[in-house]
């Protein structure tokens, strides 16, 4: 069942930067947005897979729009812009990942005995 929360979701597609915030803006207490369980909903799907499907679409629209135009440099930038918003909320929508949430570093252990020895002290060999 489509619920006027849901009317309010799709109203604040393109206006939020977060789906909290979109969910937020629609109605939804903070706890429950942040907890994301109305993406598990049907009515939620049902909303938001027609939403996608039209976002796809248009994405598409642009990317062909890009390959056969004769674009000048404003129009080719505007495009590739509203293709990546679009992009951008397909993954906002589907739940997808819209940003980096982790970085992995990684440091290797070794230890060369001559390089810390030349940086601040002798080192002594026996």
């Amino acid at each position: 069942m489509i619920t006027e929360r849901h009317k309010r979701l799709v109203q604040n597609i393109g206006k939020a930067r977060t789906k909290q915030e979109l969910l937020e803006a629609a109605g939804y207490t903070k706890s429950y947005a942040r907890a994301g369980q109305i993406q598990h909903t049907e009515g939620y799907k049902k909303v938001m897979a027609t939403i996608i499907e039209q976002l796809e679409q248009e994405r598409q629209r642009i990317i062909d729009a890009l390959k056969v135009k004769d674009l000048d440099k404003e129009k080719h930038r505007d495009l590739v812009d509203a293709m990546d918003k679009i992009t951008k909320n397909i993954q906002l929508l589907s739940g997808g990942a819209t940003e980096r949430q982790s970085l992995t570093l990684s440091f290797d252990s070794t230890f060369d005995e001559t390089t810390q020895g030349s940086e601040g002290g002798s080192t002594e060999q026996s």
